[in-house]
C-alpha cells in the first residue's frame, strides 16, 4: 500500500460489534449509554435483564427496523437491514442472558430460578452481527445482518 496516497489509513483489527454500529442510527448516544448502563452477564443480574430484556421487547415491537436499498459502491448487499436502537439493545440484553445460561451449570441456574421465584421458561429475540467495508473516498461504512431469530432456554 502506498503510505503517501493513504497516510491516514489503518486496518480494523478488533471484531466489528454493536458499538461500531451505533453511529449509523439516530439517537445513538442515547443507545450508547443504555447498553453501557446493562447489568453485567453475571447470573446475579439475570432478574434484571430480564426486566430490561421485557422493557426492551415491547420497545422494539414499537419501533422495528426496516430494509433500505444498499449503496453497492460502499460494500452492501442489494437490500441492507437497518435495525432500530431498541432491537440493538434488546438484541444486546438477549447476548447477555444466552451467556449466562451459556456458562452456568444446569443445577445452579434451576436453584438461581427458583429462589428469584422466576416462572419464565425461554425468551426469543433478533440477534445481528456486524461488518465492515472500507470503501476509498468514503472511509469506514458499517452494516447490520439481517436479523437472525434465537432462542434461550431457562429451565
Amino acid at each position: 500500500m502506498n503510505r503517501e496516497l493513504f497516510g491516514d489509513y489503518y486496518p480494523k483489527k478488533t471484531p466489528v460489534t454493536v458499538h461500531d454500529y451505533l453511529p449509523n442510527i439516530d439517537k445513538w448516544e442515547e443507545y450508547q449509554t443504555v447498553l453501557k448502563n446493562l447489568p453485567a452477564a453475571e447470573l446475579r443480574n439475570l432478574k434484571a435483564l430480564l426486566e430490561s430484556f421485557d422493557e426492551y421487547v415491547e420497545k422494539a415491537s414499537r419501533n422495528q427496523g426496516e430494509y433500505a436499498e444498499g449503496n453497492r459502491l460502499q460494500g452492501a448487499k442489494p437490500q441492507e437491514y437497518n435495525p432500530s436502537g431498541e432491537e440493538l439493545v434488546l438484541a444486546e440484553i438477549g447476548r447477555k442472558i444466552k451467556s449466562i445460561t451459556d456458562t452456568t451449570p444446569r443445577n445452579r441456574l434451576k436453584k438461581h430460578l427458583e429462589q428469584q421465584n422466576i416462572t419464565r421458561k425461554e425468551i426469543e429475540y433478533n440477534y445481528f452481527t456486524f461488518t465492515h467495508y472500507d470503501a476509498m473516498g468514503v472511509g469506514r461504512v458499517f452494516y447490520a445482518s439481517d436479523p437472525v431469530k434465537d432462542k434461550v432456554t431457562l429451565r
